[in-house]
C-alpha cells in the first residue's frame, strides 16, 4: 500500500506564510490606529482639565490669563509680576503665561491619570526671579501627548488678527508659527469671551484638520 505524504507542499507553505504576514501587518496597523486614538483622547482630556482650571484662575485673578507674561497682575491687583518673570522670550509665550497664572492663582490642573510628562520646557527658558508659588525658574508649558506645547491666546487679543506666535516643538529645535485667526476644525473653539486653547495635533502644525480643541462644558 502506498504511503500518503502528510507534509505541506511549497505552494501551501507560501500561502500560509502570506496569510500570516497579512495578519501581522493588519495587527500592526490596528495597534497604530489604537495608539493614535489613545493619544488624541489623552490630549483632549488634558486640554479639558486645563480649560477647567482656567475658569478657576479667572475667579482667583479676575481675568483669563493674558497671552503675554508681561501683562500678568498679582491677585490683589497691585504690580505686574510679569514684568519680573517675563524674560526676553519669543516662543511658547501663551501657554507659559497660563502655567505662571496657575501658580499665581494657586490653581493646579487635575492631570492625574492623564499620562506622564504633561509639563515640559521645550524651549529651555527660565524666569529671572521667583514669583508667588512658582518655586522653580523654568518657564514650563503644558504639552500634548506628542510632547508639543498647547497653543493659548487670550480673548483680549482677538482683535489683532495679524498676530502670529512662535511655538517650539518637542524636539526643542523646530519652531512653528501659529496665527491667532484659527477657529473651528482647524484650531479648536474660538470662544469670544474666553480663550483659544488647542493642540496642533500629531503633525505638530496648526491647521490641516488634525488640531484638537478643548471641549469643556459651558
Amino acid at each position: 500500500m502506498r504511503r500518503t505524504n502528510q507534509g505541506f507542499s511549497l505552494i501551501e507553505l507560501l500561502v500560509v506564510l502570506t496569510i500570516l504576514g497579512a495578519l501581522a501587518a493588519g495587527g500592526t496597523v490596528f495597534i497604530r490606529i489604537a495608539n493614535r486614538a489613545k493619544d488624541k483622547s489623552m490630549t483632549q482630556r488634558r486640554l479639558n482639565a486645563i480649560a477647567t482650571s482656567l475658569e478657576e484662575v479667572k475667579k482667583a485673578l479676575g481675568y483669563y490669563p493674558p497671552t503675554y507674561t508681561a501683562d500678568l497682575k498679582s491677585p490683589d491687583g497691585e504690580g505686574k509680576p510679569g514684568e519680573k518673570v517675563g524674560v526676553p522670550n519669543e516662543t511658547n509665550i501663551g501657554i507659559e503665561t497660563v502655567y505662571i497664572s496657575f501658580k499665581l492663582g494657586g490653581v493646579t490642573p487635575d492631570l492625574q491619570g492623564l499620562g506622564d510628562n504633561a509639563i515640559q520646557n521645550t524651549d529651555d527658558d527660565h524666569v529671572l526671579e521667583l514669583v508667588g508659588q512658582l518655586r522653580v525658574t523654568d518657564m514650563y508649558e503644558y504639552v500634548d501627548t506628542w510632547g508639543n506645547p498647547f497653543v493659548y491666546f487670550s480673548n483680549r487679543d482677538y482683535n489683532d488678527v495679524s498676530r502670529v506666535e512662535s511655538y517650539v516643538l518637542a524636539d526643542g529645535i523646530t519652531t512653528v508659527k501659529v496665527p491667532i485667526k484659527i477657529s473651528g476644525k482647524e484650531g479648536g473653539p474660538l470662544e469670544p469671551r474666553r480663550f483659544q486653547l488647542f493642540s496642533m495635533g500629531p503633525d505638530g502644525a496648526p491647521g490641516g484638520g488634525d488640531d484638537i480643541g478643548w471641549a469643556m462644558d459651558n
